[in-house]
């Protein structure tokens, strides 16, 4: 088991720091929409970065497991936020990845696995749509 920590100090007018147990600091805001500020990490961005990264991540750890490689990886994510029953919530998440390398069925098979075992989609209520693509060579 593991566990990780955040912690947040109010910087004034809907802006905060962020402070992870692994050093990482950054500022954050809330989104425009929500009376937020431009250019700032808002909490629906680190909810969807979380989820690209996490994939990605998992992805690359399948990969060495079953000792195939990739040439390249990008996957885009987009959260949608809904108001349902007078709360707030993101309702679904589609995630389009697109992988590239000379073994395209057995990258097909790895992203498969990674959306298996991600750990951020496996732990979030939002319904989550893939759409991966893969190119290259078929064998």
């Amino acid at each position: 088991m593991y566990t990780y920590n955040a912690k947040v100090v109010y910087a004034g007018e809907r802006m905060g720091k962020l402070c992870c147990s692994n050093g990482m600091e950054l500022e954050f805001s809330a989104p425009p929409e929500f009376g937020g500020y431009e250019g700032f990490a808002t909490p629906e961005d680190l909810f969807t970065a979380s989820i690209a990264t996490c994939l990605m991540l998992t992805f690359e750890t399948v990969c060495k497991k079953m000792g195939i490689d990739f040439q390249s990886f990008e996957c885009e994510c987009e959260s949608t936020l809904e108001e349902i029953d007078g709360r707030e919530m993101m309702t679904k998440v589609v995630i389009k990845s697109k992988v590239k390398g000379s073994e395209v069925r057995k990258l097909e098979k790895a992203l498969k696995l990674a959306k298996k075992y991600c750990l951020v989609t496996n732990s979030i209520k939002s319904e989550v749509v893939f759409e991966p693509e893969v190119t290259g060579e078929k064998n």
